[in-house]
């Protein structure tokens, strides 16, 4: 994928604050909002300023969102109602006709896929209704065939999975441009949770979807196993997961890329239910599975993970929510820590992640219930404390790519390595993170280059 852009925000500073990393629960950014929100959760830009604002789906059926202000100022909540009929599976927020404003896409079980449109008085209308969906879990904005206009995917935990391309005025249609049959015959279903990611470094974009399914018992069932479709340079795709590393059976739910080395690829770290989560290294474009006792010690059902930099010392932390949260502090050099309930003994079940107060480190906005039911413990916001570590934060504006650079990949050269990031928008299992790319420096000052 060739994409020219502009870097709009660059912001390198140290923060002179505590040490420790911490996070707080804060309640007055969202005014005191009491919100139950289920798995579908969303932190991003979506008033084109490129400030992190906050997406949720109260009882997974009611759209409320809230824009970040100036600093110390309570974000702006505005309330859009009842908006699906049925708790929301999949939440995907992103600039589909490219006028630098956020479009929301979101779907329940059994319903049509629906697309909000922001009107010039804040609110959400109701724009565009989606077939051929049945049971959605996760989704993308992706540009998927590379014409500069974001496309919709969409995993079916029942059937095949589903692609919508951009008309290229912001309206999407289906479109199979994938073939999904799996080599095994197969019914195609399980697909869980899914990203779009250059994981070889070749400049165009691929697709990793994690795959379970609870009736199927054996791991060499295709209905369970993790596909990889790597895309050739001219948009044609087929499944090599297992010549890339990448082949697993072990009922997973996420899979997400990061770079926990600082060697300038994309590692990928999978969340399973029936075995230990793995971590794989990337070895010149081939994955290795790297999982070691710090990981296989903590199983637990999860149901979101995410690779991002919490306390800015250059390298690329873990998280995991579900049953149990886990947080493994990344310390460099393979080595690793973990904090047991980061966020305090209540688990988060579903997360989403950016910068909430515009402060260089990274908060989340969680949810308590568990899968599409809201539970019993209101929507919280968890504010980073930070510490002396310095950071360097990009935002993309594309000039010949969609408006936000969505699958741009940025690396940024320094004392510590080479650090890699890429903008997404859909990840882990039905939610949206921020867009905003995050680096933590560490003790680092000063930075080589950054390539785009």
């Amino acid at each position: 994928m060739y994409i020219r852009m502009l870097i709009m925000i660059l912001a390198l500073y140290p923060l002179l604050i505590s040490a420790q990393i911490e996070f707080k629960h804060d309640r007055s950014l969202n005014n005191n909002l009491s919100t139950r929100s289920t798995l579908s959760v969303g932190i991003t830009d979506i008033n084109g300023d490129y400030k992190d604002d906050i997406i949720l789906l109260n009882n997974g059926q009611q759209l409320i969102t809230a824009q970040q202000n100036a600093e110390g100022l309570p974000f702006t909540i505005h309330q859009h109602g009842m908006i699906l009929e049925n708790p929301a599976w999949a939440l995907s927020v992103g600039d589909l006709n490219n006028d630098g404003i956020a479009e929301i896409f979101t779907c329940g079980i059994s319903t049509f896929g629906r697309i909000f449109t922001k009107n010039q008085n804040g609110q959400y209308d109701y724009t565009q209704q989606l077939f051929n969906l049945s049971f959605p879990q996760n989704s993308n904005m992706a540009d998927i065939n590379n014409d500069g206009w974001l496309d919709l995917f969409v995993c079916d935990e029942v059937g095949y999975s589903d692609i919508f391309l951009n008309n290229q005025s912001g309206q999407l249609s289906y479109n199979d441009y994938i073939d999904f049959t799996t080599s095994v015959p197969s019914d195609n279903s399980g697909n869980y949770g899914s990203e779009w990611v250059d994981f070889d470094d070749d400049r165009d974009l691929d697709l990793f979807i994690t795959k379970c399914k609870p009736v199927a018992t054996s791991p060499e069932d295709p209905r369970r196993i993790n596909v990889l479709f790597v895309n050739d340079g001219n948009n044609k795709f087929s499944e090599q997961a297992e010549i890339f590393g990448l082949k697993n059976g072990d009922q997973s739910w996420t899979g997400t890329f990061g770079d926990v080395d600082n060697d300038g690829d994309l590692d990928c770290f999978v969340s399973n239910h029936d075995s230990p989560h793995i971590l794989y290294e990337n070895n010149n474009g081939f994955f290795e599975n790297k999982t070691t006792d710090w990981i296989t010690a903590e199983e637990s059902v999860a149901y979101q993970a995410v690779m991002r930099d919490f306390d800015n010392n250059g390298y690329n932390d873990i998280f995991v929510s579900g049953s149990r949260n886990l947080m493994w502090w990344n310390l460099g050099n393979d080595v690793w820590q973990l904090e047991n309930e980061p966020f305090g003994p209540l688990a988060v079940f579903s997360f989403a992640t950016g910068d909430l107060n515009d402060d260089g480190f990274l908060d989340i906005v969680a949810s308590y219930g568990v899968l599409n039911s809201p539970g019993k413990y209101n929507d919280r916001i968890w504010l980073n404390k930070g510490n002396d570590n310095h950071y360097l934060k990009i935002s993309l504006k594309g000039t010949t790519s969609n408006s936000k650079g969505i699958g741009a990949k940025v690396k940024l050269f320094s004392a510590i390595g080479i650090q890699v990031q890429d903008a997404r928008i859909g990840e882990s299992y039905g939610t949206t993170n921020s867009s905003n790319l995050h680096f933590g420096t560490g003790l680092v000052s000063m930075i080589d280059s950054i390539h785009i």
